[in-house]
């Protein structure tokens, strides 16, 4: 099997936390540029090795869904609400 350099994902820590987005590694004449986050196994993770760019992405999805109830509040019966 052959790996394919255009979905890699690259993500540099250091010690200071610095951002290392942008930065270059090349592989067997393969570039892949170094990115701020990265979604590993479907979390985001990102070069302090915090997981606030996932929460803030779960955060805006919930806000998201709660305004769609709300406009679909009056179009509902009690029951529908309960549920």
């Amino acid at each position: 099997m052959i790996a394919n350099p255009e979905k890699f994902q690259a993500l540099i820590i250091r010690k200071n936390q610095e951002n290392t987005s942008g930065e270059i590694i090349k592989i067997k004449d393969k570039i892949i540029e170094t990115e701020e986050t990265v979604k590993l196994l479907g979390v985001r993770i990102d070069h302090k090795l915090n997981f606030d760019p996932h929460i803030s992405e779960l955060c805006k999805k919930a806000a998201t869904q709660l305004n769609v109830l709300k406009r679909l509040k009056s179009f509902l019966g009690f029951q529908e609400k309960k549920f």
